[in-house]
């Protein structure tokens, strides 16, 4: 395996890791007491909700997810540019310029889908 992928796979493993780690369940998925005593499923408990993915945007009628920023970033260094590392400080500022670009992407699809 060569080590630009070895790379990449390490990358999107732990930024897997880190959305799998940060996200915390919606309240609005957690049942109330009432709602929990008389609807149990064995087995799913508010601890046993995991979120995998969050929206962190949305440009008229579609959401960028955040696993679509962290897959542009693990793709940028796949590619040979420098990533910094996750949770830094210089991580977020690129995940932040990321998702402007995302945003911006999504902008202009909208913007040529309206003027066809």
């Amino acid at each position: 395996m060569s080590s630009a992928r070895q790379t990449w796979t390490a990358a999107f493993a732990a930024a897997l890791g880190l959305i799998a780690s940060s996200v915390s369940p919606v309240a609005a998925q957690e049942p109330s007491a009432a709602e929990s005593s008389e609807q149990v499923q064995p087995g799913i408990t508010p601890d046993s909700i995991e979120t995998v993915d969050r929206i962190v945007a949305v440009v008229g009628d579609t959401a960028v997810l955040y696993s679509e920023i962290v897959e542009s970033i693990v793709q940028a260094g796949a590619q040979g540019e420098e990533v910094p590392e996750i949770g830094t400080p210089e991580f977020d500022a690129l995940a932040r310029e990321t998702l402007t670009n995302l945003v911006d992407s999504r902008i202009l699809l909208q913007k040529a889908k309206e003027t066809d």
